[in-house]
């Protein structure tokens, strides 16, 4: 069963979210229970600070106890102040009204903070990947998780260029899943063609996701907010392929733009709620397919100054190549991270390696704050931002050139014929 509403040409009014979480919290009765809620970092778009209200509203009398965990992944561990904003509280709001409620954070590089909850075969990476890995997987998660009754799980939906769709089951993964599980996701998303993935809700990366999230042995509860920079399409509540393929098919709707045209230039304008490159790089992703062949791709971001705060040393070592550079000098790169790999593959999306050397089907240019020696040695070009004018960054289309503000939140794509 789903509670929720959807609207592809509206947005939902805060009225309209609170009687979905009404309704749902009281077909879900979570009396006497302990609940963790699971929810992403601010990088992602949601109404965090009103859901962090509705949910307390709703469980702070009945629950046994409230917790939340901070999916963080592989990202830098987030600060005090970083809650206070993401969550819309105060300190004396967490001391006070709010002093039921404890929340952490993930901690990605702690071994002490993973428990192993069991094992996918080889014969079942083989079976899901159609063949393309054949890899026995531990499957291990934050402990936290097996000291719950009701997990609820909360990730806006929206195209993902790893996972075809973020959200459902996917905050485990890539939230609060242990690095082995985390790479073997992240490679396989990587061996496919972008267009053959982002944007599809049937992968064999969503298959092995759904496979490892089987494993925790607690209810689960998903709330899946379709959201956009100015407001929330659409909300489903309810049971993972329920609410997450509601959500999946209302974000198709609205997160996805048809082009009839290709361009030669894009320049794809970044929010400042994209810290580095690694963030960064769905600027790039979320618009490749509408570019010609040869074309290229501005990222105009200044405020990115690194390519990432936990993986930045390993980038730098490797740079930005295409998937088949990895592919056919493996006995070089085998011992690196695979999420790493992966990053650095959508860079150089569906590019080719042929006789010592890379074609990229589109070039990337960063225009940023990351220096040209830097760029240089990434195998990236370089564009100076302060030679643009931020002014003439108007969305729209100039000839063979097109403007997309907020770049990495809409996936724009050529319909199929």
């Amino acid at each position: 069963m789903v509670i929720g509403k959807g609207l592809a040409d509206a947005f939902l009014t805060n009225e309209d979210i609170e009687e979905i979480f009404q309704q749902a919290f009281v077909k879900w009765d979570m009396t006497g229970q302990k609940v963790l809620v699971i929810v992403p970092d601010s990088t992602r778009t949601l109404p965090m600070p009103l859901i962090f209200r509705l949910i307390h509203d709703r469980l702070a009398s009945k629950a046994k106890s409230i917790d939340y965990l901070i999916a963080s992944g592989t990202s830098a561990p987030v600060t005090l102040e970083d809650i206070y904003k993401n969550f819309g509280v105060t300190p004396r709001q967490l001391a006070g009204i709010y002093k039921d409620v404890n929340i952490f954070t993930h901690r990605w590089n702690l071994p002490e903070n993973y428990a192993t909850l069991g094992t996918i075969s080889g014969e079942e990476t083989d079976g899901l990947t159609s063949g393309m890995l054949n890899t026995e997987i531990p499957v291990r998660f934050n402990r936290r998780v097996l000291n719950y009754d009701m997990i609820i799980v909360l990730e806006p939906v929206a195209p993902h260029e790893l996972a075809g769709f973020s959200g459902g089951n996917k905050l485990f993964v890539s939230g609060i899943g242990s690095p082995e599980v985390m790479n073997f996701t992240s490679w396989l998303g990587a061996l496919h063609l972008r267009r053959d993935i982002t944007g599809r809700t049937h992968t064999s990366v969503r298959s092995i996701i759904d496979l490892a999230a089987s494993f925790i042995p607690a209810s689960k509860l998903y709330i899946c907010p379709v959201a956009r920079e100015h407001g929330v399409n659409g909300l489903f509540i309810g049971e993972h392929n329920d609410a997450w393929e509601k959500a999946a098919e209302l974000s198709a709707r609205v997160h996805i733009v048809y082009s009839e045209t290709r361009y030669s230039r894009v320049v794809a304008v970044l929010p400042e709620s994209c810290p580095d490159l690694w963030a960064g790089v769905k600027g790039l992703q979320m618009v490749e397919q509408i570019v010609k062949d040869d074309g290229e791709v501005i990222i105009y971001a200044p405020h990115i100054k690194g390519l990432s705060s936990v993986h930045g040393m390993l980038l730098e070592q490797i740079g930005y190549h295409v998937r088949d550079y990895f592919l056919k000098r493996w006995d070089n790169y085998k011992g690196y991270p695979l999420m790493v790999l992966a990053h650095s593959t959508l860079m150089k999306p569906d590019g080719r390696y042929e006789e010592g050397k890379e074609h990229p089907r589109i070039a990337a240019t960063l225009a940023t704050g990351i220096s040209p020696h830097a760029c240089r040695k990434i195998n990236v070009s370089y564009s100076d931002p302060s030679g643009i004018n931020p002014d003439n960054l108007k969305p729209g289309q100039n000839g063979d050139l097109l403007i997309i503000p907020n770049a990495g939140e809409i996936l724009y794509s050529v319909r199929d014929k």
